[in-house]
This record gives C-alpha cells, sequence and structure tokens, in this order.
C-alpha cells in the first residue's frame, strides 16, 4: 500500500486521524449540533506486523469519512500491548502531558497514546497515521498481542482497527525437528555384571534441534554407573548441560547444543545389574530425547540375566561344538593333499581379522555429549 504523507494538523506539529481543514472555534462559526449528524467513519490498520525484540515498527492505520455529513473535531486513541511500548509518530510530535490535548496527541501511559482535534474531515475525504512502536527486549517470541486505533467524531461516527504484532525469534513456534532414536534391542549379563547400551539420535530434520533434553532410565535390579567417555554430575535435577543421576535408576540430561537437520549423536550408557537380580528378562531400561524446539522419541532395550539354566545350555552348545569340530578335523586328516587343508586354514583365519575387526569397530564407536 502506498503511503501518503500525513496532512492532518502537520502546520500544527501534531497529527491524527481526523483533519483535513482546521475549523474555527465553534463559538466564532456555528454552535455545534445539539443533535448528531450523519457520519460514517472508516478505520483500517495494517493487519499485522513482525519484528525482533528491540526492534522499532511501524503500523499505519488510515480513517476514512464516509458521510454524507463532514466530521468536525473527533479523538484518536492508540493503544498496544504490554511488551510494547509507542515511541512516536511518522512525521508528527507527541506532546508532554498525561492527558488528552484539544489539538495534538500525548502519551497518557507508554502503552496508550490519546489525540484530540478541532479540525474538520469532509465527506469522503480520507486521512492517514503512521505510528511507531517498539518491542521490548525481553518480549518473548511469539503474537505479542494487538494494537488498536479507534477514531471517534464530535459529531458522530466511531469505528476501530486492529493490528496484531508478532515478536519474531527461535521461540516464535515449535521448528520442524522429527528425531528417530534407537538403542541396542536387547543386552544380557550375569548378575553382578556392568553392561553397556549403546544409543543414537537422529535429527531427521527439516529443521534444526536447539537445545533438549536426554532422559534414561532402568528397571528395578539394576542401576545406571556411568556413561562411556563421559561425566555424570552431583545433584538431583538435571542440569543445563551435562547429566545428573536423579535416583540410582533414572538419569536425566540437558543441552543448550545444536543438533543440524540430517546429524547424529550418541551415548552409550553403562548399567549394572544387581548381585541378586533373578534370572531372566530383567525389564526394560529406557532413552528419551526430545528438543526444546520440537522432536521427540524414544528407544527400549531389553536387560537379560543370565543365570544357572543359561549357563548349562550354553556349556551343553560349547561341548556340542567341540564334537563337530573334532568330527571335521578327523575328516580333514583323511583328505588327500590337494590344497583344501591350506584354505581351509586361510578361511580361518580370515574368519578370525573379520571377527576381530568388528569388535574393533564396535570399541570404536563414537560416544555423544548428552
Amino acid at each position: 500500500m502506498k503511503r501518503r504523507a500525513l496532512t492532518s494538523l502537520a502546520g500544527l506539529g501534531s497529527v491524527a486521524l481526523l483533519g483535513a481543514t482546521v475549523a474555527a472555534p465553534a463559538s466564532a462559526q456555528n454552535p455545534l449540533p445539539e443533535v448528531m449528524q450523519d457520519v460514517t467513519l472508516e478505520v483500517t490498520a495494517d493487519a499485522s506486523v513482525e519484528g525482533e525484540p528491540g526492534d522499532v515498527v511501524e503500523i499505519y492505520t488510515e480513517a476514512v469519512n464516509e458521510g454524507p455529513d463532514d466530521l468536525e473535531g473527533g479523538i484518536v486513541d492508540f493503544e498496544v500491548p504490554e511488551g510494547a511500548e509507542i515511541v512516536g509518530i511518522v512525521d508528527g510530535e507527541i506532546e508532554d502531558g498525561a492527558e488528552r490535548p484539544d489539538e495534538g496527541c500525548a502519551l497518557v501511559t507508554p502503552q496508550k497514546l490519546e489525540c484530540g482535534t478541532q479540525a474538520t474531515l469532509e465527506a469522503g475525504a480520507s486521512n492517514e497515521a503512521t505510528f511507531e512502536v517498539q518491542i521490548a527486549e525481553d518480549a518473548p517470541a511469539g503474537e505479542l498481542g494487538d494494537a488498536v486505533v479507534l477514531a471517534e467524531g464530535d459529531n458522530g461516527g466511531s469505528d476501530s482497527a486492529a493490528t496484531t504484532i508478532t515478536v519474531a525469534g527461535d521461540d516464535g513456534g515449535e521448528a520442524d525437528v522429527t528425531l528417530e532414536v534407537t538403542a541396542d534391542a536387547s543386552v544380557e549379563g550375569e548378575p553382578g555384571d556392568v553392561v553397556e547400551i549403546y544409543t543414537e539420535a537422529v535429527n531427521e530434520g527439516p529443521d534444526d534441534l536447539e537445545g533438549g533434553i536426554v532422559d534414561f532410565e532402568v528397571p528395578e535390579g539394576a542401576e545406571i554407573v556411568g556413561i562411556v567417555d563421559g561425566e555424570i554430575e552431583d545433584g538431583a535435577e538435571r542440569p543445563d548441560e551435562g547429566c545428573a543421576l536423579v535416583t540410582p535408576q533414572k538419569l536425566e540430561c540437558g543441552t543448550q547444543a545444536t543438533l543440524e537437520a540430517g546429524a547424529s549423536n550418541e551415548a552409550t550408557f553403562e548399567v549394572q545389574i544387581a548381585e541378586d537380580a533373578p534370572a531372566g528378562e530383567l525389564g526394560d531400561a529406557v532413552v528419551l530425547a526430545e528438543g526444546d524446539n520440537g522432536g521427540s522419541n524414544s528407544a527400549a532395550t531389553t536387560l537379560v540375566v543370565l543365570g544357572d539354566d543359561e549357563g548349562q545350555d550354553d556349556e551343553d552348545q560349547d561341548e556340542e561344538d567341540q564334537d563337530e569340530e573334532d568330527q571335521e578335523d578327523e575328516e580333514e586328516d583323511d583328505l588327500p593333499d590337494t590344497g583344501a587343508a591350506i584354505w581351509l586354514t586361510l578361511a580361518g583365519g580370515l574368519g578370525l581379522a573379520l571377527a576381530g575387526g568388528a569388535a574393533m569397530a564396535l570399541r570404536r564407536r563414537v560416544t555423544m555429549t548428552v
């Protein structure tokens, strides 16, 4: 919208929506009408404006006298919500004082401007004003509220319009963040053992994750004893940065770090199985990750406690494996010397190398800092 120069009361160093020509005082011209005349006002304003904390934004307003009679004098009020202050009028002035002047504008509170005019706004004419509003430095992101302009004629006509003030910022709303959290499906150990549970969080985007929390909880019969390549702080509350063991079974972590879209992070938690834990499935260890600006997901790892039954089964299986190996060795001894024994030896060595490589890869997992 093209914004014209303000015409109302420009020569007086003030500005108001009402007024195109300055009327003489009623006592010197015509007495004020005893009945309201037929005046229809149409007031419009910007639907919305947006700025960051500390910014000064401009709100454009316009009043049209749709007639059929002229508007003879009136008032204009402009009010903004908490978290904003009125700081000026484009091409206009704000007078000192806490009361509405007969001619001009006064800031009666930091949020409210009251204007008065004795000017005439003829039928079919319009007038404009652009108000300057400063957003507070500590204004929260999101919709701050409505700025409202009201115009009323002394001899009739009244209308208002509202402008939504929006504060831009990181917390203006939840970002579009999709978290995918995974963990080992299960881990097993004997009573008293310390087992490791590997977890990973991937930000699948499309927006970056900016700060968040991670909770890790284990069932009764187990305790959290550490984080591989990480530290656990003293205290019973979640820290802003780092991890605290709020109970022996629950770890609460916080971070202000950014996890960019497409990036991932890892953590390996150390869990000790109780000495008196019964054999079988102990329960699930659950890891939960949530972003401050959106995104939440969890994953579970089943803790299995080995016992006498499981140990006997393992011994039986080991004996069966040994019998099979002895039988294979006997068959190999009966083979003619065609080089097959050499190939078996090489294959066995390759298998050991692959197994060792896999073990090294597991040990070299990079652990995230949560």
